[in-house]
């Protein structure tokens, strides 16, 4: 009996260990071309400072990753194609299983890069949604 307890604790520890962390459950993106004018770097730098300051916890906890990617650059082309891009965006993607559930193009950011508290606000309210699994609104 005990040489069969060992044997499956010793199993246990190995499968456990083996394991690769899931992928986070929500990805904000921040994408950006080649060409990066004034306003898309702040852009940029809100969206980075909001994101780390209102979700430390959920990053650490690997729920949730942020990512700068230049969408332009050899193999990241297919985000163009997959958020149905046409400039520099901020987009939140839910994810089931590794693969793509939902996403989001946060538009509005554009019209709220003048006003810092109002961009955080919706930007890290439509987070939220997505971390809490809340559906999306019905137009």
């Amino acid at each position: 009996m005990r040489l069969c307890t060992a044997i499956l604790l010793t199993f246990a520890a190995t499968a456990a260990v083996a394991q690769p962390a899931p992928p986070p459950d929500v990805v904000v993106y921040y994408l950006h071309g080649d060409i990066r004018c004034k306003t898309c770097l702040m852009l940029e730098g809100m969206t980075v400072a909001t994101i780390r300051d209102s979700f430390a916890t959920q990053i650490e906890d690997g729920i949730l990753d942020l990512q700068v990617v230049n969408f332009m650059s050899e193999g990241n082309e297919h985000f163009e194609r997959d958020f149905q891009l046409e400039q520099q965006s901020v987009i939140v993607v839910e994810r089931e299983a590794g693969k793509v559930a939902r996403w989001k193009n946060l538009e509005k950011i554009w019209d709220l890069y003048d006003r810092p508290l109002q961009f955080a606000a919706y930007v890290a309210g439509e987070t939220r949604l997505y971390l809490d699994g809340a559906p999306e609104p019905k137009p």
